[in-house]
């Protein structure tokens, strides 16, 4: 009977130290192993993945750009290009994502391009349109008014809007004169050319743009 037992019970011991044995093996080897080979399947499989943003300020002078990518995914590389030329960015870390930013001061074409360690890749692109880079346009007659030959100006920006107060005139000698009248409901001034014989008109937009145009009594106007 004593001798039964003692079998009964190395039996039930090899039992459970098998059954041991197995739950270590999946636990120290078999669970690693999947949980490895799916990190190598995604990365090997996976594309990285980039998003841009122009972020207007709405003042024509300058946009904001942010680029995007996930900060746990691997990357070998992230180009960004400006008109075709490498752009100075700043780096920032926020929840799951890398952001790089940069202020851009004029217009232009942009593109970022990731590339991931399995050789895989992701871009995007944009553009910046919303700078105003350009002067604004001057247009005008001379004309006579009773006994005085006067110039009627006309200016025009569809950008950032004419700055009414740098309108002036400056006649061959260098010297200011002021318009006669500014009209700024129809963007228009006045200026008496009887005194100067001619006239170079000035002005600016409202970001600092600046154009001038010349007027005679003889001449078309042109415009510098």
């Amino acid at each position: 009977m004593t001798q039964y037992s003692r079998n009964s019970h190395s039996r039930q011991q090899r039992h459970q130290e098998g059954r041991i044995s197995v739950k270590n093996f999946l636990l120290f080897y078999g669970i690693p192993f999947v949980i490895i080979n799916l990190i190598i399947f995604f990365l090997a499989t996976s594309r990285p993945k980039v998003t841009m943003e122009v972020i207007d300020e709405h003042n024509f002078q300058n946009v904001t750009l942010t680029v995007k990518v996930n900060k746990f995914y691997p990357i070998k590389k992230l180009e960004v290009l400006f008109d075709n030329e490498p752009l100075e960015l700043t780096k920032e870390e926020t929840g799951a994502s890398l952001i790089y930013s940069a202020n851009l001061t004029k217009n232009g074409g942009i593109s970022a391009v990731v590339y991931g360690f399995n050789g895989m890749s992701d871009a995007a692109y944009d553009n910046v349109g919303s700078i105003d880079q350009e002067p604004p346009v001057i247009q005008g007659e001379v004309t006579q008014v009773s006994k005085n030959t006067e110039i009627l100006v006309s200016f025009e920006d569809t950008q950032s809007g004419i700055d009414f107060s740098s309108i002036y005139a400056t006649t061959p000698t260098g010297l200011r004169v002021d318009p006669l009248s500014v009209d700024e409901a129809n963007s228009e001034a006045t200026f008496n050319l009887d005194s100067f014989g001619s006239l170079d008109v000035h002005v600016s937009d409202k970001i600092g743009n600046q154009s001038v145009a010349h007027f005679n009594q003889t001449e078309d106007t042109t415009r510098w």
